[in-house]
């Protein structure tokens, strides 16, 4: 299994255990920053450009910075989003914590 499959495991089991609370002090997984179509969309993305770089190593990277850049800057409109301040704070240190940790 690649590292994206394992990835894409991880993502769907943390889906299914998502809970439906608005604790502020919850450690749990907030609610998703790209929605699960437009996520997909990505991931195909992503597959493509891996499948085509072998033969194009320079074009993959520039496609890959292409469809990273366009990832955050989907996850900067959801945060900037929210009705919330409180939630969106929650959500910057959750996404914080995550770059963090990669």
């Amino acid at each position: 299994m690649s590292a994206v499959a394992d990835d894409l495991a991880v993502e769907a089991a943390l889906d299914a255990d998502r809970p439906l609370t608005r604790d502020p002090w919850s450690r749990r997984m907030p609610p998703r920053l790209v929605a699960a179509d437009e996520a997909a969309a990505f991931r195909e993305r992503w597959f493509a450009l891996e499948r085509a770089a072998s033969a194009d190593p320079r074009g993959a990277v520039a496609a890959a910075e292409d469809i990273v850049g366009e990832v955050l800057c989907r996850v900067a409109l959801s945060l900037a989003a929210a009705d919330d301040p409180t939630a969106a704070l929650r959500r910057y240190g959750t996404l914080f914590e995550r770059v963090l940790a990669a």
